[in-house]
């Protein structure tokens, strides 16, 4: 994966997968990804990371983007969802809802 220009997430049945852990395997990698506007896609895939759509149509018109994309930035990406870091935001949601405060 982490050879690959760029990883396709179809996230549409039967690949349906709402959070996309296999996107963030990819950033982990270096990866940019192509993505079908489904699941947590919007929130996880910015411009310096890859691509959303909202239907394949385009989806090779916007290839060439997938080269300019920096794999330091898809790793950093991936380093806003690892254990430490969500540890700490549940941590934080917990304390926001026992102090009634969300």
């Amino acid at each position: 994966l982490s050879h690959a220009k760029v990883f396709i997430s179809p996230l549409q049945a039967p690949y349906a997968e709402i959070f996309g852990l296999a996107t963030i395997e990819a950033f982990a990698c270096g990866t940019p990804v192509f993505s079908t506007d489904r699941g947590a896609a919007k929130e996880l895939i910015t411009p310096d990371t890859g691509v959303v759509f909202s239907e394949w149509e385009g989806l090779i018109d916007n290839f060439p983007q997938a080269v300019k994309i920096k794999a330091e930035d898809c790793r950093r990406q991936a380093e806003r969802f690892g254990t430490s870091q969500m540890a700490k935001r549940y941590e934080e949601l917990i304390e926001k809802a026992i102090e009634g405060s969300w």
